[in-house]
């Protein structure tokens, strides 16, 4: 998910050129639960490390807003940076919490990739995806995604909880208009 591979909106150009004159199909569902799952490979590191670059222009400010001197990791060279994957002891938060900002953009800048390439084709029908139906700490800004989309969408998982009922209260409230 770091890095947008071009053979991901291929496929994604190769399917909607394959089906836009489908009369049968009444929207597009560009993908299921975007982000899901948060991958914590060399590229997505690489990735990571940019969007940090960008976010904080320098090391010296990195450190400082990320408290860096507490935790005892004060960087010195971007690379140092690697993905918050699990460990045995505490990370620094701050990590972890711009690991998911970093995530949410780069899934919500592929989603916007494959709208537009959907669209690109001449394709109007409206465009969704579901969002995860349980509230879990989602890796994914929702209200940011759903800007971009047309139908607000989720799971509605049987059996259904009290969680579930304030999904679909959340999937009404993207857009405040059927789901």
């Amino acid at each position: 998910a770091g890095a947008i591979d071009r053979a991901e909106l291929e496929l994604v150009h190769a399917v909607a050129a394959h089906y836009r004159d489908e009369t049968g199909i009444l929207g597009w569902h560009l993908d299921n639960e975007y982000g899901v799952g948060i991958c914590y490979c060399e590229k997505c590191a690489a990735a990571f490390q940019a969007w940090l670059r960008d976010r904080y222009e320098t090391l010296p400010e990195l450190n400082r807003r990320w408290g860096s001197v507490y935790w005892s990791t004060e960087y010195t060279a971007w690379e140092q940076i690697d993905t918050p994957r699990a460990t045995e002891n505490r990370q620094n938060p701050a990590v972890a919490l711009d690991y998911r900002r970093f995530f949410s953009d780069v899934t919500i800048r592929f989603a916007r990739m494959a709208a537009d390439t959907v669209q690109s084709l001449g394709d109007s029908r409206p465009l969704m995806t579901n969002m995860h139906s349980s509230f879990a700490p989602h890796n994914l800004d929702y209200y940011t995604l759903n800007r971009g989309l047309d139908i607000a969408a989720t799971n509605n998982n049987f059996p259904q909880t009290d969680s579930g009922q304030m999904n679909l209260d959340l999937a009404h409230g993207m857009k405040r208009k059927p789901f």
